[in-house]
């Protein structure tokens, strides 16, 4: 079979970072393969972000039940796929790529151990080595398609629609407070997927209104439905109007959005992998986690605000639902002076870097 007629299928089930990060390797599947067919396999919740990821030829979500799946498999089965790529790699996405019977598979192993050792040995930290970025870590375990780094980022591009959307709430937004039609946002995500990767509202709310009375006044949350509350307990602490976003908004529209930020402020969460996928300048508040981790924004325009020298960093590798020590100084240590302090050279820097 030539190199043109080359099939290949991602696997990637979850979640919506993972999935962000997954866009450096189809950017350069695609030039590689100019005229191969390029797949993706991702969970239902997750479909409508394949739709941002250009270089795709073809867009699947799991199907539920198994009838559905076994149908899913005959139906892929179908597809003469020559290559499967497995970045999942559980005990689902395995049993489901050896159903399809395809002899050229690559699986994506996490540096686990790396991760533990982080967590439960702390004197051990300094000793073992930083994994790459889990972009290039996706990259790399595809060492016999030839791939070569291009250098460059992640790479999401919001659909016209969304786009569309989000100008006529923002124009509307904009309208109701007095500014510029065109004025770009402060844009934050307050939420997380775990309880401790959230900071506090009160120092969401501190840090809005600071920024507010440096001339920031269009600003904009955003969230799913589950963030409402925290949403809630921001905006009840601050005395300007914002533009309340959260559970009004589907990926494309949270793309879009992002990517008309001035600046984009969140925690260690998937909305901060889609401002780096679409070079949005952002600040990112780590908590229980760790940049080391390979989750630190790729390739893009950012500063990471973190507290340091905290010997319980990190305690999780994903965050958890409560502090393992009860004192959350992770977050609780981060004062807004320092996040506002942050965003005010972030946004001179990209003024000065567009001056050249």
């Amino acid at each position: 079979m030539g190199i043109d007629e080359k099939r290949i299928l991602i696997v990637r089930l979850s979640s919506l970072g993972d999935i962000v990060l997954t866009t450096l390797l189809s950017r350069i599947l695609r030039k590689t393969y100019p005229d191969a067919r390029l797949g993706f396999l991702t969970k239902a919740m997750y479909r409508d972000i394949l739709d941002s990821i250009e270089h795709l030829d073809d867009r699947y979500s799991l199907a539920l039940g198994r009838h559905s799946q076994k149908e899913q498999i005959r139906s892929l089965r179908e597809g003469g796929w020559t290559t499967v790529i497995d970045l999942q790699n559980n005990l689902r996405s395995r049993s489901l790529v050896n159903a399809l019977g395809v002899r050229e598979v690559y699986r994506f192993h996490r540096a686990r151990v790396n991760r533990l050792i982080r967590i439960y040995f702390p004197v051990l930290r300094k000793r073992i080595s930083t994994p790459k970025s889990v972009a290039l870590q996706y990259l790399a375990c595809t060492s016999g398609l030839g791939l070569n780094d291009d250098g460059l980022g992640l790479e999401l591009k919001p659909t016209a629609v969304a786009v569309e959307q989000s100008q006529y709430s923002l124009m509307d937004y904009h309208y109701s407070i007095d500014v510029l039609p065109e004025t770009r946002p402060i844009v934050i995500a307050p939420g997380a997927l775990h309880p401790t990767k959230m900071w506090l509202p009160e120092r969401w709310a501190e840090t809005l209104s600071a920024l507010h009375s440096d001339g920031w006044r269009s600003q904009v949350i955003i969230g799913s439905v589950s963030d409402l509350e925290t949403a809630g307990r921001i905006i009840c602490q601050i005395s300007h109007p914002i533009l309340n976003l959260c559970g009004k908004m589907g990926v494309a529209d949270v793309i879009a959005i992002i990517a008309s930020a001035d600046i984009f402020i969140s925690g260690d969460s998937g909305p901060m992998h889609i401002a780096a996928a679409v070079q949005a300048p952002s600040v990112s508040i780590f908590g229980p986690t760790v940049p080391e981790f390979g989750f630190a924004p790729f390739r893009a325009p950012n500063v990471i605000v973190q507290t340091p020298d905290l010997n319980c960093r990190p305690c999780a590798s994903h965050g958890s639902n409560h502090c393992p020590r009860r004192h959350f100084r992770c977050m609780k240590d981060i004062p807004a002076k320092t996040v506002v302090n942050e965003v005010r050279k972030l946004a001179s820097s990209q003024v000065e870097r567009l001056k050249f």
